[in-house]
């Protein structure tokens, strides 16, 4: 809620970048929170089910927020903020539910608060955040403000790679609780899982991010109808929990939902690369549900798969860890698609010979531009090979995108099946 009221009272980037960081840790923690508690509750074989109806519920408000946000963003240049007001009154709502009636028994009787405060991994925290800072800038700024053989970029890299040797290095010699325990990912299926949550996660937002702008740049579709757009993504979210929880619960099985999703995966990965302006509504529609139904056998069940080889001790821990993966894979979508778009569309650009839309396309603001508003301040000509560019930039973004759940699948297939 602090968040939401310092976002939507934003007069700058700094502000916004500063509300959406506590808003940022504060839905990390209740999504750790939500996990923990199913998991406490709930014995394992049941855990997909609970999990399924949790994401459900996730994936209904998902839907209407494109739709309400392209809404409202396009009232008027001041109307933006109300994507974060509106939070509030959800928030306080929350709150009260929790307070009357969630119900913690404390196993740590006598633990202080001090004593629970030493017990953080400060260092693994500090090397995650360093070494994801500096990867995040390398990714951000080369190839449109730096060449990749500058300095500062290879530098950054070797501060991502350093720091993350060193954070695996220490993690195994932490006194209190060590962002990632080791010893939860020392058995096959629990280091792939872990890896394939990653992936995962990776993915689901590659798409959540970069179908909208196909729909925007390409189609030149408002916000608000981009945001219908992706419904069949919804839809068949929902249908493909569904299945998932009922196979997970009468046989107990994951593996082979593994390999099927992260098949349908990059199956729908690959079809995303053929869309352009004159695709059919049918054909998107239908690649969609083929990413999504892939998506969603996976994602409801990775969580129960990785707690199966867990003893019952390690459940909050494996969950937290879970969460970890996940987490850390929410960082990427945004950069890694981005830079390979922004690369591309500064590469292309060059074909127009408007300097002024090579300019916008230039320099990392292409995904920037990348929109119906843009595109409606352009002559017909110049629309054409601007949508042209926005197209074959995405056709790189698409490609690349189905080595991860390829690799997923590839993974799965030597996972155990556990109990």
């Amino acid at each position: 809620m602090a968040g939401g009221a310092i976002s939507g009272a934003a007069t700058n980037a700094s502000q916004l970048i500063l509300g959406r960081t506590i808003q940022g840790a504060g839905v990390g923690g209740i999504t750790v929170m939500s996990s923990i508690i199913v998991s406490d509750l709930v014995p394992l074989r049941d855990r997909g089910k609970y999990i399924a109806i949790t994401l459900v519920v996730y994936l209904v408000w998902a839907s209407s927020g494109p739709l309400i946000g392209g809404s409202l963003s396009q009232a008027n240049s001041e109307s933006w903020r109300w994507n974060f007001w509106l939070q509030i009154p959800f928030g306080v709502l929350s709150v009260l539910f929790i307070v009357m009636f969630l119900k913690v028994e404390t196993k740590e009787e006598g633990a202080t608060f001090w004593g629970k405060m030493r017990r953080i991994d400060y260092v693994g925290n500090f090397l995650v955040i360093g070494s994801t800072a500096s990867i995040l800038y390398a990714l951000t700024y080369s190839g449109s403000n730096y060449p990749w053989n500058s300095p500062r970029i290879i530098a950054s890299m070797v501060v991502d790679v350093l720091g993350l040797v060193i954070f695996v290095a220490t993690e195994g010699f932490c006194d209190g609780t060590p962002v990632m325990p080791l010893r939860l990912l020392g058995h096959r299926t629990g280091a792939i899982v872990a890896l394939n949550t990653f992936s995962s996660a990776l993915l689901n937002n590659w798409v959540n991010f970069f179908l909208p702008v196909y729909f925007q740049a390409v189609k030149q579709s408002t916000p608000f109808h981009a945001g219908a757009q992706i419904l069949p993504l919804i839809i068949m979210a929902v249908l493909a929990s569904i299945v998932a929880f009922i196979v997970v619960s009468k046989f107990g099985k994951y593996k082979l939902l593994h390999i099927l999703g992260f098949a349908g995966m990059a199956l729908g990965l690959g079809l995303f690369a053929r869309l352009d302006r004159r695709s059919s509504n049918l054909t998107w529609i239908m690649t969609e549900i083929a990413f999504s139904a892939g998506l969603d056998m996976v994602i409801n069940t990775l969580l129960p798969a990785f707690q199966a080889g867990v003893p019952e001790s390690d459940q909050a821990a494996a969950t937290s860890t879970f969460s970890f993966f996940r987490g850390l894979a929410n960082i990427w979508p945004m950069t890694i698609p981005a830079t390979i778009f922004n690369n591309r569309c500064e590469t292309l650009s060059q074909q127009i010979p408007d300097a002024n839309i090579r300019s916008a396309l230039s320099s990392g603001h292409a995904y920037g531009h990348a929109t119906q508003a843009f595109l409606s301040t352009l002559s017909e000509s110049e629309r054409s090979a601007t949508i042209e560019v926005f197209t074959q930039a995405l056709k790189l973004v698409w490609y690349v995108a189905p080595a991860f759940a390829v690799l997923s699948m590839i993974l799965a297939m030597v996972e155990r099946n556990l109990p």
